[in-house]
């Protein structure tokens, strides 16, 4: 398998940065020698590592919320048992807030999901283009 040639490009770093503020292909190439196939294959694979760090990211936002929701229920739970009205009120409050923001994380999620799927889209036109 061959080694990248944008990964052991000297200026990897600003290419990346150049990738990342969406710069087109073509642009990126002639600024540093390198083909634009080369430019558009490591867009790709930049491209699978956001997407993997991103997935990490929300995998521990959704286990956070996880615990929280955990433990604002058991926290439920005692306060029932003790009779505790105002207790059991705050945590039922809390059980809200764990909700509402899990229900956020999926709208941001799905916005995120359609912006990639916009962007392929844009990719694909530019390279028939090209």
């Amino acid at each position: 398998m061959r080694t990248c040639r944008v990964c052991s490009h000297a200026e990897r770093p600003a290419i990346d940065r150049a990738l990342l503020a969406g710069e087109p292909e073509r642009t990126i190439a002639n600024r540093w020698g390198v083909s634009r196939a080369s430019v558009h294959r490591h867009r790709a694979h930049i491209a699978t590592a956001v997407q993997a760090q991103q997935a990490l990211t929300i995998e521990r936002l959704v286990n956070d919320l996880a615990d929280l929701q955990r433990r604002a229920l058991g926290l439920l739970a005692k306060a029932e048992e003790a009779g505790d009205l105002r207790a059991a009120l705050a945590a039922i409050r809390e059980v809200r807030g764990v909700i509402e923001t899990g229900s956020r994380l999926l709208e941001v999620t799905e916005l995120a999901r359609r912006i990639e799927e916009l962007e392929r889209i844009v990719a694909e036109r530019e390279q028939v283009r090209a």
